[in-house]
């Protein structure tokens, strides 16, 4: 089961960071500036972040191991 999680996890990360790439290279491509980029990739982690964080606080109220993260 460890070695399963740490594979989708790898998976995952590579998705986020060729994700991450290709809105980059997106801006980039358009017209702006490298630093653009970097700043809209910067805003897109931070956005995407924001609504997992979020989810997962609305969502742990209703299963009972998601409330020990609130609690402690």
């Amino acid at each position: 089961l460890i070695i399963l999680f740490g594979v989708l996890f790898t998976i995952f990360i590579i998705f986020w960071v060729l994700i991450s790439l290709a809105i980059g290279v997106y801006f980039q491509e358009i017209g702006f500036t490298f630093l653009h980029a970097i700043l809209f990739v910067i805003a897109f982690q931070l956005v995407v972040f924001a609504i997992v964080s979020f989810a997962i606080y609305k969502i742990s109220y209703k299963i009972k191991s998601l409330k020990l993260l609130i609690e402690s």
